[in-house]
């Protein structure tokens, strides 16, 4: 997995998570004051929010499942590599 991809992927995840914070913010303020419309934009906001968390965090798992196959693969060539140059 490349480092910078790695570091994007979170990245995006943090944002993703920040916005459902907002837009749940922003809920809770349209219910203190009764206005239906800062309600329906702060739910709208916090699942815009949640949408982009998931898809990055899918985004994050799916390179980390690549590398630790690449990684395990990588330790498998070594092991035979090993075995192979201890015959006695």
């Amino acid at each position: 997995m490349k480092v910078e991809t790695a570091i994007e992927a979170a990245n995006a995840a943090a944002v993703g998570s920040k916005t459902t914070l907002a837009g749940s913010a922003t809920a809770g303020f349209g219910w203190a004051t009764s206005s239906a419309f800062f309600g329906w934009v702060g739910i709208v906001i916090a699942l815009l929010g949640l949408a982009v968390n998931f898809y990055f965090r899918r985004k994050e798992h799916g390179l980390r499942l690549r590398d630790d196959a690449r990684s395990e693969e990588e330790h498998q060539a070594r092991m035979r590599a090993i075995k192979g140059g201890c015959d006695v």
